[in-house]
């Protein structure tokens, strides 16, 4: 593992919009530590891409609670030929254990 010391800031380029950013030694020191790879967009790119994750907010059909809806949840329900959910995942459990238990 590199020493602090031996951490220097570096240029990377963005594969997003192919700007050039600077990874500080702070950054890399942040990222080290909890074991991230290093960022391959520059901070632009990914707040806009975290955007992008939180932007199917949902207000739930039952609970009226806040959820998300993430894309890789929404690709599966729309593989399989189904409706994405308009209720929260605490909802739909208690729905279905509530049928599971009326048979």
């Amino acid at each position: 593992m590199l020493e602090t010391s031996a951490l220097v800031d570096r240029e990377l380029r963005c594969v997003a919009c192919g700007s050039t950013f600077m990874f500080k030694v702070g950054e890399q020191i942040f990222f080290r530590d909890r074991q991230f790879t290093n960022p391959i967009r520059c901070r632009a790119c990914r707040n806009q891409a975290r955007q992008a994750r939180q932007a199917d907010a949902r207000l739930c059909s039952e609970c009226s609670a806040t959820w998300v809806l993430s894309a890789a949840d929404a690709g599966w329900f729309t593989s399989r030929g189904l409706h994405l959910p308009t209720r929260c995942a605490s909802c739909r459990r208690s729905r279905k254990h509530s049928a599971v238990k009326k048979d």
